[in-house]
């Protein structure tokens, strides 16, 4: 037998690349943007180091893709899953639920990687600030028109959008600084009383229907 022979097939290139994503997901929630090493990804996806640098260029290449990107495609996801809800059918109270529980879903879904991006640019300047914003800005544009529909006044749809965004993403991803461990209210109690707090805000009511 040749030592040709005792070759491991080659990987089709999509496969090393899948896995160096699944496997930079993992090691940058696990350990963070700094901590985490391109040999500790490489190892745990199965490939020499080089290919690594080859698909990504960098570390930092590799977390936008792994992270950064999914983070976005999953907020960016809010618009086409709002595309088909008919609003005039409902009330204010309903649409703010649906905004929430939309919201609060998705970021609890992808909590460690929000983590591993915090850590990422607090502490190795990584740019997370212009591409969120981005979304935000989209998600604004669609805040504005609902806002118009239901005859809400006096309301700064910059301020609104974030401001609600904002109050959803630290009860999804910092709910052990906000609630003690024992008592922590349920995901429907959080999209009721969030959901109330927002048409709140935006109407001037205190009884919302």
């Amino acid at each position: 037998m040749t030592s040709g022979s005792l070759r491991r097939p080659r990987r089709p290139t999509s496969e090393i690349r899948t896995a160096l994503l699944e496997a930079g997901r993992t090691v940058f929630a696990e350990n963070g943007y700094h901590r985490a090493s391109t040999r500790d990804i490489a190892e745990r996806a199965g490939v020499v180091e080089v290919l690594l640098f080859r698909h990504f260029g960098s570390k930092r290449g590799l977390f936008r893709d792994a992270v950064l990107e999914p983070v976005l495609e999953a907020w960016g996801s809010f618009e086409r899953r709002w595309a088909d809800v008919e609003y005039e059918t409902m009330s204010d109270l309903e649409s703010a639920r649906m905004y929430v529980a939309t919201v609060y879903d998705s970021l609890v879904e992808q909590r460690e990687l929000i983590v591993a991006l915090h850590a990422a640019g607090v502490h190795d300047g990584f740019d997370i600030g212009a591409p969120i914003d981005e979304i935000l800005r989209r998600d604004t544009a669609d805040m504005e028109r609902t806002i118009e529909q239901r005859g809400f006044v006096d309301v700064d749809v910059f301020w609104a959008m974030r401001l609600s965004f904002g109050l959803i993403l630290s009860a999804a991803v910092f709910a052990d600084w906000l609630y003690p461990a024992q008592g922590r209210p349920s995901r429907e109690e959080f999209i009721e009383q969030m959901a109330t707090y927002i048409i709140a805000a935006l109407t001037h009511r205190d009884k919302i229907s």
